[in-house]
This record gives structure tokens, C-alpha cells and sequence, in this order.
């Protein structure tokens, strides 16, 4: 048999460094190396790399200090602003140099002459449009159709939603915080579309109200509101609106309060709401009187069978009444893998109810979470059907619950009798 030439071989992991020209195999990982003499090449094809060290937007010759020991055609993705860039001269640190070939984000369109407090004049509709907070990054506005000063900064939401076609388009929200002090009108669909909790509104009045025919969505948002009386979110009766991984936290006053009806409910779609992994938040303080707030939605028509149903998928939505009366939703009402926690947090809410509210409910694979409670726990109900899922008590006093329980598990409280395939812990 022929003599066989192998290169050296072992664990990546235990890979030593080369000599210059010198061949490794890895045996758990199937990579071919060659040492350099200060560090080992990976000559398996080009390999991407990933940060926002190099931002520069052109340009044969930029680096960075902390660069990884790399080879030609290597490329790097700088992942704020999707600039790409490939190497072209092997090394590490400085001494490896890369050339900007191009973003995965397109070339960004002609804009107007600057226009006061940063906007960019006036422009024809367009399909997105950019607003960057008062206390967003300079790099920020610079890309910013609209810059926010910080006060009343509905207006220039308001000067975005006119700029966005009747066909409707998207808002994109610079990271940091804009302050609402009144509702803005939105009359087409629109995407409001943010950069997680780091864009934060902070609402004193109500957010915003309606007519278009559907397709609302507000993403990747923070929305504090702290002193809502009236409504957050005023629909026409026709909206479909959803919310998506939105940090949602209210704090409710007066009598009829956070509606769109000027009679219930809080964050409302009132033909058709979806809630998609997004946190809900509502103290409520209600005033005597009145039916109370409800946390999520009161869907238009609820007292239809045939009504489209108010959907919450993912996150949680935690309710805690001081005073009066607070439901999660009215009927038609399907929850999946939530977790939802109430709360009867003072002596205050001896005369209120707090519940899922209606007919039609299903929770399915849901966590239903009851805290310390006063007053009356026969003003404590679930109704609607519930499904595998978790009900559990920290209350003195054993709940009475109302609906039917198919294979769920629970603690510290009362199913009604004909529960199936029910177990306690």
C-alpha cells in the first residue's frame, strides 16, 4: 500500500498555533487551517463577520483594532446600518484592511431642503417614513425625516402620517423617548414601527384616534400612560388593529375610562384586535359608577356570536384594581400561551369585580394568576372555556371560579363540578 501524506489533526479546540504555511485538520469540526506563524487562517471559503466596529460608508482601506486574525474575500456586516464590507488584505487588528462594497439596506432616496428643527422640507408621499426623537443619536437624526423636540410630539407624527400615501405606508421610530400630550388622527393604514422598549412614548392625554378601514399595527414599542381618563386609543368601528411586542403600561382614572366608545375598554380594535407577545400593564382607579375599564379590548360587536374575536398570543397582561370595576375583555376572547395576572390591591375595591369578562372566552395553555385579594372573591370570575392551562391562588380566602376547565391544573381554588380531567397541586 502507498504511504499517505496527512496534514496534523485534532479537537478545534486544542488547535496550536502554527508555524507559518503549516497545515491543521480538525477532526470534530471538519476545518482546514494554515498557521501564520502568530495565529491560524481558516481556509474553509470566505467567513462573514458581524459588529459595528468599521461604520464608514466607503472606502478601500478601513480597519479596525480589534480584529480577529482574517483572510481575503473574508467579509463583515456592520449590523446598525447594514453596511458590507470585504477583506483585502489578510492580518489582524489595523494591518488587515477591508473595502466597502455596498448596503443590504439600498440607497436611501432623495430628500427635500432642511426644513425647521431638523425636518428634511416638503416631499411627495412616500412608503416609509423616519421620525428620530429629541434625545435620539445625532447618527439618528441625520437619517430622521422628521427630528422631535420634545414637546407636543404628535405634530410632527402628524406631519409623517400626511407624507405616507392613502394606500398607507410605515412610520419607523428612532431609539428614545417622545412625548404625547394629545391624540393624533389617523385616517389610513399605517405601521407605527419602533426599536423594542428603547423607543419610549409617554402618552398624557390619549394616543391616538382612527377612521381608516384597517390594518393598524404598532411594533416594537414602549407605551407609558399614566393618567388616561377618557380613552388611549379611539377606533372608527372598522379598524383591525394589532399590537406587537409592545410594553403597554396605563394607569386608569374617572368613571368611563381608556375607551373607545366613550363608555369601556382600553387599548381597543373594535371591529377585529390581535396582541402578538406584547406586555400589558393597567392599574385601574376607577370612580363609583360606570361598567369599568377593560385591560385588552371591547370588541364592537361582542354580543354577536359571529363576531371577530379579540386574540392575545404570548406575553402577559397583569390587572390590578384599586377602585370600581376592570375585566381583561369583553366577549369573544382567545387567549394562547398567556400569562395573566390580577391583582385586588386595597380595601378600596371591596364593591369592584375584576375577571375575564363576557361569553365566548377561551384561554388555552394560559398561566391565570390571582394575588392578594380583598373584599368579595364571588366578584371574581372566569367565564368562557379554558383549556391546559395554570390557576393558582395567593389569597387567604378560596376562589369560586365560574366556566368551564378542561385539563387544567389548579391551586387554592374552587372548579365548578363538571371540570374535566382536572388536577389540583
Amino acid at each position: 500500500m502507498a504511504n499517505r501524506i496527512q496534514l496534523r489533526r485534532g479537537l478545534k479546540s486544542k488547535l496550536p498555533t502554527g508555524s507559518e504555511g503549516e497545515p491543521f485538520y480538525t477532526i470534530d469540526t471538519h476545518e482546514l487551517f494554515i498557521g501564520t506563524g502568530s495565529g491560524n487562517v481558516n481556509m474553509n471559503g470566505s467567513k462573514w463577520y458581524t459588529g459595528t466596529a468599521m461604520s464608514a460608508s466607503s472606502g478601500s482601506n478601513n480597519s479596525y483594532a480589534g480584529c480577529p486574525l482574517v483572510k481575503v474575500g473574508d467579509m463583515y456586516l456592520n449590523t446598525s446600518y447594514g453596511y458590507v464590507y470585504e477583506c483585502t488584505t489578510a492580518g489582524s487588528g489595523t494591518t488587515a484592511k477591508w473595502t466597502y462594497r455596498g448596503s443590504i439596506r439600498g440607497a436611501q432616496g432623495a430628500t427635500g431642503n432642511t426644513g425647521a428643527k431638523g425636518d428634511k422640507g416638503e416631499r411627495g408621499a412616500v412608503g416609509t417614513v423616519v421620525i428620530a426623537a429629541s434625545n435620539s443619536t445625532a447618527k439618528s437624526k441625520a437619517a430622521a425625516d422628521y427630528v422631535c423636540d420634545g414637546t407636543a410630539d404628535q405634530s410632527k407624527i402628524t406631519s409623517a402620517l400626511a407624507a405616507i400615501p392613502s394606500g398607507g405606508g410605515k412610520i419607523v421610530f428612532a431609539e428614545g423617548t417622545y412625548n404625547i400630550s394629545s391624540a393624533f388622527a389617523i385616517s389610513k393604514p399605517v405601521i407605527f414601527e419602533g426599536m423594542g422598549d428603547g423607543t419610549q412614548f409617554n402618552v398624557s392625554d390619549a394616543l391616538a384616534t382612527c377612521s381608516a378601514t384597517g390594518n393598524i399595527v404598532f411594533r416594537d414599542m414602549k407605551i407609558t400612560a399614566n393618567t388616561i381618563s377618557k380613552y388611549l386609543y379611539k377606533g372608527s368601528g372598522n379598524d383591525d388593529v394589532r399590537i406587537d411586542n409592545v410594553t403597554l403600561t396605563m394607569t386608569a382614572t374617572g368613571v368611563h375610562n381608556l375607551t373607545t366608545t366613550d363608555t369601556y375598554a382600553a387599548f381597543l380594535g373594535q371591529h377585529s384586535f390581535a396582541s402578538h407577545n406584547s406586555n400589558i400593564s393597567l392599574t385601574t382607579n376607577c370612580q363609583n359608577g360606570g361598567s369599568g375599564c377593560f385591560a385588552v379590548a371591547e370588541n364592537a360587536d361582542y354580543q354577536s356570536t359571529n363576531a371577530t374575536p379579540v386574540r392575545v398570543i404570548g406575553g402577559y397582561i397583569a390587572l390590578t384594581v384599586k377602585k370600581g370595576n376592570a375585566h381583561i375583555s369583553r366577549d369573544n376572547l382567545i387567549c394562547d400561551a398567556l400569562n395573566i395576572e390580577l391583582t385586588n390591591s386595597s380595601a378600596d375595591s371591596v364593591s369592584g369585580t375584576i375577571d375575564l369578562h363576557g361569553r365566548n372566552n377561551m384561554l388555552n395553555c394560559c398561566k391565570l394568576h390571582y394575588h392578594d385579594f380583598h373584599g368579595d372573591w364571588n366578584k371574581v370570575n372566569v367565564l368562557g372555556t379554558v383549556i391546559n392551562s395554570v390557576i393558582y391562588s395567593e389569597a387567604t380566602q378560596v376562589a369560586t371560579l365560574t366556566g368551564n376547565f378542561i385539563g387544567c391544573q389548579y391551586h387554592n381554588v374552587k372548579l365548578p363540578s363538571d371540570a374535566v380531567l382536572c388536577t389540583s397541586f
